[in-house]
C-alpha cells in the first residue's frame, strides 16, 4: 500500500474534538485485552458520499431535510428492504427555465437565450442545500427531462462558462458531474440543435474541460467520445452509462457514424474497464435485460466495468426481485473494511505501542478521493480527550491503493500513550478519517465509515476499534 499524507490537512488535528462525541461504550472491558482483534464485515453496505448507491432528488424543490433523510425503500422476499438515508445524490438542474423541478423542464426551447446572473443565483442557492444537508452530488445540467429541445452551440458554451465559478465554489460536494446540456436528459444523444454531431460535440466536451478543470470527477455518456476528444495525455473523463447492463447499453458501446466503426464494442468495453480503474464509471439501469440482469452476470459486468456507483431507484425491479440484491448493491463502489488492528505491547502510560491495521476492499471499484487518517483517542463517554492530553496521530495510509473486488494492505504506525491519564482509565482507540476537504472535515457527516459491524459511528464519524484501558 503506497503511503499518503498531505501536509496542508495538518491544520485539521485539532479537530478530533469537535468530532469525536457520543461513540457508544462498549458494555464489558476486558481486563485482558487481546493484542489482536480481527472485524467482521458489515452485512449491509455503510453508505459514504464517495460512490456506492444513488437516487435522484431535486435540488430546487426538495428541503435541506428532505434531502439529509431521504430512503429508498424495496419489497425483498416480501419484507421491506431499505437503502438510505442516501449520501449521494443525482440532481439534473433544469436551465429552461432555471429554478423548477427537472421534471417540469420544458420539452420546448423556440428562443433560447444564455442563463442570466439571477438564474446563476438560484443554481447556487440550490447547491447551498446539499452542503447544510451533508451530502455529496453527481450534478447535470439539461435544458429539457427529455425528449425535447436543448439549445443552440454559442449558448451552451456562454451557459458552460457563466456555471463555471459555482462548480468551482461547491466542488468538495460534487463528487462527480455528468457531461449534460446536450440532447434529450442532457445524455449526448437526439440533439435538437446539431449538438450531437462532431464538430459541437468537441468543442462542448473540450470546453467543459477547460471551464470545470479538475474541480470534480467529468462523466461522459460514450467512450468513444473520451477516445475521439480527450484533452492532454492524463486520464480525465469518467463513464456515465445511462442504459447500464442492457444488451448494448443503449449505443454505449458503439463508435459514431464518422468513424465508421474504428472501435469495436469489445475495444470500447476494454477501454471502459481500464478507465474505470482510474476515474469513476457511474450506471443507471435505462431497461431491463433478464439475460444481463441476473446474480451472476450482473456481478461479471460490474467487476469488469469497475461499478462505482448506482441509481438505485430506477429500473431496478428486476434485479430487486432476487434475493442476490443486497450482495450485489453491498459491493456497488468501494466498500473498505477493517480487517484487523494489533498492537506489540500492552496499554501503559507514557509508553509507545505499535499499531497495525490491515483493511480490505470488496467493491467493485477503489476508492478515487483522498481520505487523511488518524488515531485518536475517545474516553469511556465517547468524548475525545484534550489535545493537551492526546493529539491525534496521522496515520500515513492511502485507501485508494487498495484494488478493486479484493484489494488488500496494511499499515503501521507508532502511538505514544498519554502519560497524564490516572490509573483504571478506560478509553477507546478510533480511526478518524475526514474529507480531504478542510472545511468539510469539519463536518463528521463527511468522514468516512469503514464497512465493519459495530465500528462506525455515521454521527460522530469515527471508526471504534478497541478499548484501551490503563
Amino acid at each position: 500500500m503506497r503511503l499518503y499524507h498531505s501536509p496542508r490537512l495538518r491544520s485539521v488535528l485539532g479537530l478530533a474534538i469537535a468530532v469525536a462525541t457520543s461513540v457508544a461504550t462498549p458494555a464489558v472491558y476486558a481486563a485482558d485485552y487481546a493484542m489482536e482483534r480481527s472485524y467482521q464485515q458489515a452485512p449491509q453496505t455503510v453508505l459514504n458520499r464517495d460512490g456506492g448507491p444513488w437516487a435522484h432528488l431535486d435540488l430546487m424543490t426538495m428541503s435541506v431535510e428532505q434531502l439529509q433523510s431521504h430512503i429508498q425503500s424495496y419489497t425483498l422476499d416480501g419484507q421491506p428492504f431499505n437503502v438510505g438515508p442516501m449520501r449521494l445524490i443525482h440532481t439534473y438542474i433544469c436551465l429552461n427555465p432555471v429554478g423548477i423541478d427537472y421534471n417540469s423542464c420544458s420539452a420546448t426551447n423556440p428562443n433560447p437565450k444564455p442563463i442570466s446572473a439571477e438564474d446563476v443565483q438560484k443554481i447556487d442557492d440550490a447547491l447551498a442545500k446539499a452542503v447544510q444537508a451533508r451530502v455529496k452530488i453527481v450534478l447535470r445540467f439539461a435544458y429539457n427531462h427529455g425528449p425535447g429541445d436543448d439549445a443552440p452551440l454559442d449558448v451552451i458554451l456562454q451557459d458552460i462558462q457563466s456555471l463555471a465559478p459555482l462548480v468551482q465554489k461547491y466542488k468538495p460536494i460534487i463528487y462527480a458531474m455528468n457531461q449534460g446540456f446536450i440532447g434529450f436528459w442532457g445524455e449526448g444523444h437526439d440533439s435538437t440543435y446539431g449538438n450531437n454531431t462532431q464538430s459541437n460535440m468537441q468543442q462542448i466536451m473540450q470546453a467543459e474541460q477547460h471551464a470545470f478543470g479538475d474541480a470534480t470527477f467529468m462523466l461522459n455518456r460514450q467512450p468513444a467520445n473520451i477516445l475521439s476528444w480527450e484533452l492532454g495525455s492524463t486520464p480525465y473523463w469518467g463513464i456515465h452509462d445511462d442504459h447500464y447492463a442492457t444488451g448494448d447499453d443503449a449505443g454505449t458501446w458503439i463508435s459514431h457514424p464518422w468513424d465508421n466503426g474504428k472501435w469495436t464494442a469489445d475495444e470500447l468495453k476494454s477501454f471502459a474497464a481500464q478507465r474505470s480503474d482510474i476515474v469513476p464509471f457511474s450506471g443507471e439501469v435505462g431497461g431491463l435485460d433478464p439475460a444481463t440482469q441476473n446474480c451472476a452476470a450482473f456481478v461479471a459486468y460490474s467487476t469488469r466495468l469497475h461499478l462505482n456507483m448506482i441509481n438505485i431507484g430506477f429500473h431496478m425491479d428486476f434485479l430487486s426481485s432476487q434475493s442476490c440484491y443486497p450482495s450485489l448493491m453491498n459491493r456497488v463502489g468501494p466498500a473498505i473494511s477493517l480487517v484487523r488492528a494489533s498492537l506489540d505491547r500492552p496499554f501503559l502510560q507514557g509508553s509507545t505501542s505499535t499499531l497495525t491495521l490491515a483493511f480490505r476492499n470488496t467493491g467493485y471499484s477503489r476508492l478515487f478521493s483522498p481520505k487523511p487518517m488518524y488515531f485518536v483517542l475517545v474516553d469511556a463517554d465517547g468524548n475525545a480527550v484534550d489535545s493537551s492530553i492526546f493529539t491525534p496521530v496521522p496515520i500515513s495510509c492511502d485507501l485508494r491503493q487498495l484494488a478493486a473486488v479484493n484489494g488488500q494492505g496494511s499499515t503501521s504506525v507508532e502511538i505514544a500513550m498519554p502519560r497524564t491519564v490516572h490509573s483504571g482509565s478506560r478509553y477507546q482507540g478510533a480511526l478518524w478519517i475526514p474529507d480531504a476537504d478542510e472545511q468539510l472535515a469539519r463536518m463528521p457527516e463527511y468522514s468516512y465509515l469503514l464497512n465493519n459491524v459495530g465500528v462506525p459511528n455515521p454521527r460522530t464519524g469515527l471508526n471504534i476499534l478497541f478499548p484501551m484501558n490503563f
